[in-house]
């Protein structure tokens, strides 16, 4: 039969046994060790247990090591199975497997989570981990898979846990609930500084005659000047839109540099929003096209016009002794040569670098940790004050359970 077993359903069964407790599971809660200590029967109880006695499963969440010294007090039979994920419990002849989990994914145990077990069947299973004649179970075919506790083992893994302590499950939990509130997010707008953009032109396509010279000039040019860029209504409608978008979703974050945060909840609506904004991208760069390629061939034109200017005052090498046509041939020859040499781009390769680029980041438990962080949670009103102390007296949960 499926039935639902929850903490005060446990904590009954325990404070109340009066014959013998039997637990076999990964590893025991602190908690639930208290319980058994609480019970005023505890001297007299038979306590049987069997663990894995690893220290994954300790910082998996399923148990604590500090369980295990109380258990000895308490004169238990404690035995350890290696890999054991199986939860039994049997209490003064009430039996059912418990499918529980680990504190990192869950909380107290809720909802349909154990298979009561008839006796004939609760004693084949206790003959695999126990075959104590005080048990009173019949020694099953089964193989025995369990053997006594490890007890250098476990003051090994007692001493690991204590140089490297891992996280309180309970506590892992409950501020990955308010991690799961935030997240840092960048929104990027790149290759829309089309004003900015310059071209080199190499020292061996500048047009003066003194080698150490050309080497020691190292020239750069402005692609547009900001009276075209200043025209071009398509990117200064693209900048209003991602501040906008910006403004609404992001907030930046004084505590942490460049960063901003993002609430969870709004996400989805981000997201919407970054993609409305790509594809007004995607129509404002068509009309764009055509008015940057318009600019670059102005600023080829500009080159020629003063590579010109510059020849027929100072002609080169190959043009000297040439006349009419010829020279003007030559003359050309020489400036397409010069401009071969200087890399301009065309405008679809600019524009193809024009994109709307978003990236997340998770808090982390550094963040989490950090008083001035979850200060400025509270003072931009992410977070209340009231979020913000829970989250830092959360370790006396365990008390508060107990």
């Amino acid at each position: 039969m499926v039935i639902k077993v929850t903490w005060p359903n446990i904590v009954d069964l325990l404070l109340k046994a009066e014959s013998h407790i039997l637990l076999i599971m990964p590893a025991i809660h602190e908690e639930w060790v208290y319980i058994i200590q609480s019970n005023k029967n505890a001297m007299h109880c038979k306590i049987s247990i069997c663990i894995d006695n690893s220290e994954d499963v300790i910082r998996n969440g399923y148990g604590s090591v500090k369980s295990l010294e109380v258990l000895k007090s308490l004169n238990a039979n404690i035995k350890e199975c290696p890999g054991l994920r199986v939860n039994f419990i049997s209490v003064d002849g009430v039996s059912f497997c418990f499918f529980l989990e680990s504190r990192i994914l869950a909380g107290n145990p809720d909802g349909y989570n154990a298979l009561v077990i008839d006796d004939a069947q609760a004693g084949k299973i206790i003959s695999q981990f126990f075959q104590d004649s005080y048990l009173d179970n019949e020694v099953d075919e089964a193989e025995l898979i369990s053997i006594p506790l490890q007890v250098s083992k476990a003051n090994a893994i007692k001493q690991l846990l204590e140089k490297n302590p891992p996280e309180e499950p309970d506590l892992k939990r409950k501020i990955g609930t308010y991690n799961t509130l935030f997240q840092y997010a960048e929104l990027h707008f790149e290759g829309a500084n089309l004003s900015g953009k310059s071209i080199s032109i190499p020292s061996d396509a500048l047009p003066f005659k003194d080698v150490e010279l050309k080497k020691r000039i190292k020239s750069r040019i402005s692609l547009f000047t900001k009276e075209i860029t200043e025209t071009w209504t398509e990117l200064t409608d693209l900048k209003t839109q991602e501040k906008e978008l910006r403004k609404k979703y992001l907030i930046s974050c004084s505590i942490r540099k460049d960063k901003s945060i993002l609430k969870k909840e709004d996400k989805a609506s981000f997201l919407l929003a970054v993609e409305e904004l790509r594809k007004l991208a995607i129509e404002k760069k068509k009309i764009l096209l055509n008015k940057v390629q318009a600019a670059i061939n102005n600023s080829e034109d500009t080159l020629r016009n003063e590579l010109t200017i510059f020849f027929n005052v100072n002609p080169p090498d190959s043009v000297i002794g040439l006349q009419g046509e010829n020279a003007k041939r030559m003359m050309e020859k020489e400036i397409n040569k010069i401009l071969g040499k200087i890399n301009l781009p065309d405008a679809a390769s600019l524009i193809s670098k024009i994109k709307i680029e978003v990236m997340f980041y998770e808090l982390t438990w550094e963040d989490l940790y950090d008083k001035k962080f979850n200060e400025w949670f509270v003072t931009k009103e992410l977070i209340s004050n009231a979020d913000n102390e829970k989250i830092a007296s959360f370790e006396n949960a365990f008390t508060i359970k107990k």
